[in-house]
């Protein structure tokens, strides 16, 4: 709503600062020896609400920036510098750490929201058509939520979207514990099989361009989604660290894809003044599914173990996509 009513390029400046503010007093705590469990969940708790209000903004800027005929293109390229980012990030934030401290990391993350509020205030933007009052932004939500509820294609991708997040996150909740259990591996290890999935997102979002221009919507996120599966099965299968990794680049690839794929979706059917209501119900998806899925799936390996869990998580997909 404030994205929409205030101008998205203003609630990024905002979420930036924000996070800004919080790494240097994570950094602080920490180069005083005072940051304790709670208090660092709590700051995590924070940060991420600044997240909260910054991502549904920054998707629903990108548009403003490059104009509907680019906007796929735009979100692929959005897909390939995250993934890149979380691809390189650990290990470049584990070599700092090594030589400076822990509190570096603080301040480099501070740095780089400053960076993103410089970056922020130079981005073209449609300014909102109106400002409101506090009282109006009430009903600003509801036409928001309206739009999504009464919108058949909205109600479509929504409910497509959160089952296959609901799915496909069964491989963040249990890659870590299968490595450890399974191949007796370590956080080092483990970061660069990691880093294979994100490179295989980065492949997944260079190919979507190309596959746009041949197949339709449904027909990608259909393949896709099934492409998914025997990614997911070699990696709960896999006998070994490099079979489990042919599976990563599988399924990182397949899901890549399928995320952009709702994100053009929802971006092409939401109109420009309410925009930012609509991407913030798509991100809300998201962050409910992988929230209620990596529950489920957590409680149903306790009783099944994870083998069998990711094996009826891939007969659920294959029913659901």
């Amino acid at each position: 709503v404030f994205a929409d009513a205030y101008g998205k390029r203003l609630v990024l400046a905002i979420a930036s600062i924000w996070a800004m503010c919080l790494s240097l007093i994570l950094a602080a705590l920490v180069w005083a020896g005072a940051l304790t469990p709670w208090f660092l969940l709590a700051m995590l708790f924070a940060l991420h609400l600044g997240r909260a209000g910054k991502i549904p903004a920054w998707q629903a800027l990108v548009q403003d920036v490059v104009g509907q005929r680019h906007l796929a293109s735009a979100i692929s390229l959005n897909s390939v510098s995250f993934n890149g980012a979380r691809t390189v990030g650990p290990a470049l934030g584990g070599w700092i750490i090594g030589l400076f401290g822990i509190t570096s990391v603080y301040l480099l993350g501070a740095l780089s929201s400053l960076l993103m509020f410089g970056a922020s205030r130079k981005l073209k933007h449609a300014p909102p058509e109106h400002r409101p009052t506090a009282a109006s932004l009430y009903k600003d939500l509801r036409e928001g939520a309206y739009f999504v509820a009464t919108t058949r294609d909205t109600r479509v991708i929504i409910a497509r979207l959160g089952l296959f997040v609901f799915g496909t996150v069964s491989i963040w909740a249990f890659l870590p514990l299968m490595m450890r259990e399974r191949f007796d591996m370590n956080a080092e290890d483990y970061g660069l099989l990691l880093a294979v999935f994100g490179v295989s997102s980065l492949l997944g979002a260079s190919l979507l361009p190309k596959l746009r221009r041949h197949f339709s919507v449904n027909q990608i996120l259909t393949t896709a989604g099934l492409v998914y599966i025997p990614g997911l099965a070699t990696v709960a299968w896999g006998a070994t660290p490099l079979i489990v990794a042919m599976g990563l680049l599988l399924a990182g690839a397949s899901w890549v894809i399928c995320m952009v794929s709702y994100n053009v979706a929802m971006q092409q059917i939401a109109p420009n003044a309410i925009r930012g209501r609509v991407m913030s119900f798509h991100f809300l998806t998201v962050q409910a599914c992988w929230a209620s899925g990596s529950l489920t799936i957590g409680l149903l390996a306790s009783l099944l173990g994870t083998t069998l869990t990711l094996s009826l998580i891939c007969l659920y997909l294959f029913i659901v996509v």
